[in-house]
């Protein structure tokens, strides 16, 4: 028996899509040295015919003359059924989704650069989650970045599988540093060290089951047993040697 989810990631394998991109650069603005614009869009249906999947995609980053770039981007999904976080429990309808985000980020040639963002997302139950970012990268020489970022999210309604049918909404409020060490020995070799830390605190808010047959989801008491309340913390850490045999190789 042969899995080939066993050869890597597979995200489904029983969908239809169609994508279509259309992306513009203007350079020599008035104000600005150039500005990119990207539209994208695609729908996705399973084999049932339901839609799975779909949304449209607006972004525009501006690179002002001092080489600063400004980032806009916008997006929609609209309603959409669900039949992955269910954990083959059905399929379940979600709420019409948009996402709003701004960023600018200083010019990364400079020996110290940085970056801010800051968003509003919706979640699939309707409400909002707030994502903010800010980065830190310093280059003293040609061999030598030290990055740091951190992200949080401040989610409400977030909707998590449980067991079965039954699934949860939290508010829960998540923080994601990371940090980056990178030095090149030579043109051809570099070692790098990554650490990173997840640390998330949900609280339980409100409880569904899944209805037998696609559709939305059925809100239901609080079932017997312990609260569905979580933590979590995780750390990684990565180090990295890598040596170029042939320019693109590792």
């Amino acid at each position: 028996h042969v899995d080939i989810n066993d050869m890597g990631f597979l995200g489904r394998n029983s969908y239809r899509q169609i994508r279509t991109a259309h992306s513009r650069v203007t350079s020599d603005i008035s104000w600005a040295r150039q500005n990119e614009f990207d539209f994208r869009g695609f729908i996705q249906k399973n084999t049932d015919q339901l839609l799975t999947a779909g949304g449209v995609f607006l972004s525009n980053r501006t690179t002002l003359r001092n080489l600063d770039q400004f980032t806009i981007r916008a997006s929609f999904f609209p309603e959409k059924y669900d039949d992955l976080n269910s954990f083959g429990n059905g399929a379940y309808r979600t709420e019409e989704q948009t996402f709003l985000g701004v960023s600018y980020d200083s010019d990364a040639s400079q020996a110290f650069s940085y970056g801010l963002g800051f968003g509003v997302e919706e979640e699939v139950l309707g409400e909002d989650t707030l994502i903010s970012r800010i980065s830190f990268s310093w280059r003293p020489n040609d061999r030598f970045a030290l990055n740091l970022k951190v992200r949080h999210f401040d989610r409400k309604g977030w909707l998590l599988h449980q067991e079965g049918v039954t699934m949860t909404a939290f508010d829960a409020e998540q923080w994601t540093p990371t940090m980056s060490a990178e030095y090149f020995l030579n043109a051809r070799q570099q070692m790098k060290l990554s650490l990173q830390w997840v640390g998330i605190k949900a609280k339980e808010k409100s409880f569904y089951r899944i209805a037998g047959e696609p559709g939305d989801l059925i809100e239901v008491l609080k079932p017997e047993g312990p609260s569905d309340s979580f933590s979590l913390s995780q750390m990684a850490l990565q180090l990295r040697y890598r040596w170029e045999i042939a320019p693109l190789s590792d």
